[in-house]
C-alpha cells in the first residue's frame, strides 16, 4: 500500500499493568501534525482484546493450512486417499526394493529422491549405468523394472489425484464451504467469478470498535465543536502513526495480506493504508454510532468514506444512494477531509474502483 513522503512528528509510550487478573496496555501518543494544534493521547487497550485481535485472522502459514486441510478432507472423501499418502506409499516401496535389491547384490546402485515440506512432496530416481557378473545381470534388471513399475505407478495415481483436485478446486460446492468457513474468521468474496477472497473490512471495523473504548474517550475530550473537526482530529491521529506495510501476502510469518486488527495497530503504532483505514473506521463507530461509512479499495491502496455534508472542494463519492465524503488516513502527511492525492483521484475519475465495504 502506498505512503506519502510529508514526516510528521510522532512519540509513543507504552506501559502495562495488571487489572482484575488481566492486563491494560497504557499509551500516550503526542502528535504534531504540521497544520493545527499539536495534541496528546492518554488511553488504554485492554490485553485480551489484543489477545483476541492478534488471531482473529491468524497468519498466512495458518490460513494456507486451513484451506489444505479442508482440501484434504474433501478430497479423501471424493478419492478415499490424499496425495501425500501416494507419495509415502510409492516412497516405502521404493525404498523396500532399493533394501531388498542391496542385500542381495551389494554393488547395486539405485538413487530414490525423495523431496517433503509441508505442503509439497515429490518422488524421483536414477540408475546409473553399472556392470554385473553375467550370473548378476538377470538378478539386477528384474530390481530395476521394479522400480520403473512402482515409479511409473506413482506417477499415473498422482496425475489422477491432481486432475481430481483441479476438479474440486472448481466444484462451486466445495467453493461455497471454502468461503463459509472463511467468512466465520472475517473474510469475504470481493468477486465470486474470479474466486477472491479478502479480509472484510467493514465487519473487522464494526466488531473491533469496543475495543477502542479508551481512546474514544479520549478523543472527547478535547470537546471538538462539531462533528467535521472530531473526524478531522482523528484523521490526523491516523496519519500521525508511523507507515509500514507488515510483510507481504507471501509472508508466512506476517498477518493476513499485512493487516493489524485495529487495536494491534494502536498497540504497535505502524501500519499502512487498509490497517489505518480499518481502525480510523472502527474509532469512528464508537465516536459516532450510526454513521454510514464506505472503505474503499482502489489498485494497491484503501480510503475511508463517511456520509457527512460535504465542503466545497471535497471528493466525494455517491454510492448505493448515500454521499460519502473521501479522505486518507494513511499518512504520513496530513491532508484534510476530502482530500485525496493524485493516484487516489486518477483511479477513482477512471472507474478503478475494486470494491466498496459499506456499513
Amino acid at each position: 500500500m502506498k505512503s506519502f513522503s510529508f514526516f510528521v512528528l510522532l512519540a509513543l509510550v507504552l506501559s502495562a499493568l495488571p487489572v482484575n487478573g488481566g492486563e491494560l496496555r497504557y499509551l500516550d501518543y503526542r502528535v504534531n501534525p504540521p497544520q493545527g494544534k499539536p495534541f496528546r493521547l492518554r488511553f488504554s487497550l485492554d490485553s485480551d482484546d489484543l489477545a483476541r485481535q492478534s488471531h482473529m485472522l491468524g497468519t498466512q502459514q495458518e490460513r494456507d493450512a486451513y484451506y489444505q486441510q479442508l482440501l484434504r478432507d474433501s478430497l479423501r472423501e471424493d478419492t478415499g486417499t490424499t496425495g501425500r499418502e501416494i507419495f509415502h506409499r510409492s516412497r516405502d516401496t521404493l525404498l523396500e526394493i532399493k533394501s531388498r535389491a542391496r542385500a542381495q547384490l551389494p554393488q547395486i546402485v539405485i538413487n530414490i529422491k525423495i523431496k517433503e515440506s509441508a505442503n509439497s512432496w515429490r518422488l524421483g530416481y536414477a540408475i546409473p549405468t553399472q556392470s554385473f557378473a553375467p550370473e548378476d545381470h538377470a538378478i539386477a534388471l528384474r530390481y530395476f523394472d521394479d522400480i520403473r513399475y512402482t515409479y511409473a505407478e506413482y506417477e499415473r495415481q498422482t496425475n489422477i489425484y491432481e486432475s481430481r483436485v483441479r476438479g474440486l478446486r472448481a466444484d462451486p460446492a466445495f467453493r461455497a464451504e471454502l468461503y463459509r468457513r472463511f467468512d466465520q474468521h472475517f473474510y469475504t468474496r470481493t468477486d465470486p467469478a474470479a474466486r477472491i477472497t479478502h479480509i472484510d473490512y467493514g465487519r473487522v471495523a464494526q466488531t473491533t470498535a469496543p475495543s477502542l473504548a479508551g481512546l474514544a474517550q479520549a478523543m472527547r475530550r478535547f470537546h471538538d465543536p462539531t462533528q467535521r473537526t472530531l473526524i478531522a482530529r482523528v484523521l490526523s491521529f491516523m496519519q500521525s502513526l508511523n507507515y509500514d506495510t507488515l510483510g507481504s501476502r507471501g509472508d508466512s510469518e506476517s498477518f493476513i495480506g499485512g493487516f493489524f486488527p485495529p487495536a494491534l495497530l494502536l498497540d504497535q503504532g505502524r501500519g499502512d493504508c487498509d490497517i489505518k483505514t480499518t481502525a480510523m473506521a472502527a474509532l469512528l463507530t464508537r465516536l459516532l454510532p450510526g454513521r454510514r461509512m464506505a472503505i474503499v479499495l482502489l489498485p494497491g491502496h484503501a480510503l475511508l468514506g463517511v456520509v457527512m455534508a460535504p465542503e466545497p472542494g471535497d471528493e466525494i463519492l455517491t454510492y448505493g444512494g448515500k454521499t460519502y465524503v473521501l479522505m486518507e488516513p494513511v499518512g504520513p502527511a496530513y491532508t484534510r477531509i476530502g482530500e485525496v492525492d493524485s493516484d487516489s483521484l486518477g483511479y477513482l475519475r477512471g472507474g478503478r474502483i475494486e470494491y466498496i465495504y459499506t456499513f
